[in-house]
C-alpha cells in the first residue's frame, strides 16, 4: 500500500462525485478498482486519507516496486483524473480561512503567496511587499499547551495586543513579535466581520 495524500494536497473531497466516478461505499470508507492488463489498482478513501495498492493478477500478490516507470504512469493517470473529477481545489481546509482569503482579494487585491516549502499551507498576504497577515495551520499545542489538533490561525499586527488576547481565541502572536502581533484561532467562536476588521487596521498598520 502507498499512501497518496500529498497528490490532494489542498483539495476537499466532492462525496458526490466519488461515487458517480464508481466508488464504492462501504462503513464510511470509499474503494475505487481498475484493471489494466494483469494489474489491478485500488485507491482507497478512508478519514480524508487516501492510499493506494496495486495487485498483479498473474501472480495474485500485490506489487513490490510502484514506481517502476511502467506502473507509474498508469497509477498516475488514474489518480490525476480522479483529482480533476471528484476533487474540489481549495487554498486552505477551513471554512473560515477561506473567507478570509476571499476577503482580501476582493478588497485590497492581495493574493496568498505561499512561501515556505516546508509549509505548503502558509499563506502570506502583504501590502507593498509588508505583511500584515499570514494564515497557518499548525498543532493547537504551539499557541496552547493545554489543546492539540490540527488547527488554522491567523497572525496580523496590532496595536491592541494586551487587550485583545484577554478575549478567547486570541493569543500572543505565533512566530511573530508579540509586541506588535497578535495570533486568532479560526474556529467559530469569533465573529468573522470582526476579524475582518481587524484585518483592515493591520493593513493600515503595515503602511506606517
Amino acid at each position: 500500500m502507498k499512501t497518496i495524500s500529498d497528490f490532494f494536497q489542498n483539495y476537499k473531497i466532492d462525496y458526490c462525485k466519488l461515487k458517480e466516478y464508481g466508488f464504492i461505499e462501504t462503513n464510511n470508507k470509499y474503494v475505487f478498482s481498475k484493471r489494466i492488463n494483469n494489474l489491478i489498482f485500488k485507491i482507497i478513501i478512508e478519514n480524508k486519507n487516501l492510499s493506494l495498492e496495486i495487485f498483479d493478477n498473474d501472480f495474485n500478490d500485490e506489487c513490490i516496486n510502484y514506481e517502476i516507470t511502467s506502473i507509474k504512469e498508469k497509477w498516475l493517470d488514474i489518480i490525476n483524473d480522479i483529482k480533476n473529477k471528484c476533487f474540489i481545489y481549495t487554498k486552505y481546509d477551513n471554512d473560515k480561512a477561506m473567507i478570509i482569503d476571499q476577503y482580501i482579494l476582493k478588497k485590497y487585491n492581495v493574493e496568498a503567496e505561499f512561501m515556505f516549502d516546508k509549509f505548503p499551507n502558509f499563506g502570506v498576504y502583504k501590502n507593498n511587499k509588508k505583511w500584515f497577515c499570514i494564515i497557518m495551520d499548525i498543532d493547537y499545542s504551539k499557541i496552547d499547551k493545554n489543546k492539540n489538533g490540527l488547527i488554522y490561525i491567523l497572525n496580523i499586527k496590532s496595536n491592541n495586543v494586551d487587550e485583545l488576547i484577554s478575549n478567547n481565541g486570541f493569543y500572543p502572536s505565533y512566530h511573530m513579535n508579540k509586541k506588535n502581533w497578535i495570533t486568532i484561532v479560526l474556529d467559530n467562536n469569533i465573529d468573522v466581520n470582526y476579524i475582518k476588521s481587524l484585518i483592515d487596521i493591520s493593513y493600515e498598520l503595515v503602511k506606517k
